[in-house]
């Protein structure tokens, strides 16, 4: 499993709310779950200890 994982920073939050980007973000997800990803990608997203951000 991998050993590093991203999430938005609070201040990348608070900026995609300024810039009006933050209400869209759902779509972003929307398209992420409608594309096809390696074996390898799902069972890094099934894994149940994978660290999950507290916004989402």
């Amino acid at each position: 499993m991998p050993q590093t994982f991203y999430a938005a920073t609070p201040f990348a939050i608070e900026q995609l709310q300024e810039m009006g980007l933050w209400e869209n973000l759902g779509m972003v997800y929307q398209l992420y779950d409608s594309l096809e990803r390696p074996d390898i990608i799902r069972a890094i997203e099934d894994w149940e200890e994978r660290p999950i951000p507290g916004w989402i």
